[in-house]
């Protein structure tokens, strides 16, 4: 079978409230996923040999153990079915930022494995095999807006209405380790009492208004000053709102002006040791109806 290249793209966290602790060790959380194409990674799929093997360059990403192999060797044993591959990973979303790119890696590699396998899993092995990779993989083989509850794995259509915009994403050289994004806030709630910095403006628009904010944001920023930096200019240039996705590093800036996004875009592209990804013309909710939250 010949080599074929797929393209996975990441996501952004419209809201991210966290629930609390659980006796587990992880944490429950109400989100809001938002499916975006670009910035994307290619993986060039070549059908042969025994197992995987990951290529990923000079990316930092131990080749052997990666979201993709985790992904195989859950799938395989779910299934069954363990066809050689080498994936040759070119990786256009930045490692780090919050934006589910190795999450989107797995989701498509496990797509590709069920479409070939001779007695393919069904949506719900599918789904198990994904949250045993990580909490955003679920979400990944739907790629559509969804609202998340428990770690992430459980889904639920967005039902709301949403605008054409413009999004400006800024990627600083700033990693920021998901576990430790927790310990942050852990150890902050005996005396954080405002939870979320929420920037928002009203819509006329009938159903429940929805709120851009990340619980994560007070405790990283205070840890990384250059991240509430950032968000302040995406405010400044006019953004209908600017937000931190995930647990960071990485900001985003929703726009419904285009010549205000491609501004911000312009000035920021020109500050050292920031990716700034846009100007992407598509549509951002700026409601939800009351009857779809919840899962």
């Amino acid at each position: 079978m010949p080599s074929e290249i797929v393209k996975s793209g990441c996501k952004i966290n419209i809201y991210l409230k966290i629930l609390g602790k659980r006796s587990d060790g992880y944490h429950e959380l109400d989100t809001l996923f938002w499916p975006l194409p670009d910035p994307h990674d290619e993986l060039e799929i070549t059908w042969a040999g025994k197992g995987i093997t990951v290529l990923c360059g000079r990316d930092g990403i131990d080749p052997n153990d990666n979201t993709l192999t985790r992904a195989y060797a859950l799938y395989t044993s779910a299934s069954g079915h363990a066809p050689g591959c080498i994936v040759h990973l070119a990786k256009g979303v930045p490692s780090g930022a919050g934006l589910g790119g190795g999450s989107a890696d797995a989701a498509a590699l496990l797509l590709k494995l069920n479409e070939y396998a001779p007695r393919p899993l069904d949506e719900e092995a599918m789904l198990a095999v994904a949250s045993g990779v990580g909490a955003d993989v679920p979400f990944f083989l739907r790629a559509e807006p969804c609202f998340a509850e428990g770690t992430g794995e459980r889904l639920k259509p967005f039902r709301g209405h949403a605008r054409k915009g413009f999004l400006v994403i800024v990627c600083p050289d700033v990693k920021v380790s998901t576990a430790k994004a927790y310990s942050l806030w852990d150890a902050a709630q005996k005396n954080l009492t405002d939870l979320c910095n929420v920037h928002k403006r009203d819509f006329p628009d009938s159903g429940k208004p929805l709120r851009y904010e990340n619980d994560f944001e007070p405790v990283i920023f205070s840890e990384y000053p250059l991240l509430a930096d950032i968000k302040k200019k995406l405010l400044d240039f006019s953004a209908y709102s600017a937000l931190m996705t995930g647990s960071g590093s990485a900001l985003y800036a929703v726009f419904f002006d285009g010549k205000s996004a491609q501004r911000a875009k312009d000035v920021l592209s020109g500050c050292k040791n920031l990716r700034v990804f846009g100007v992407y013309a598509s549509v951002f909710p700026v409601s939800v109806d009351s009857d779809s939250v919840g899962v």
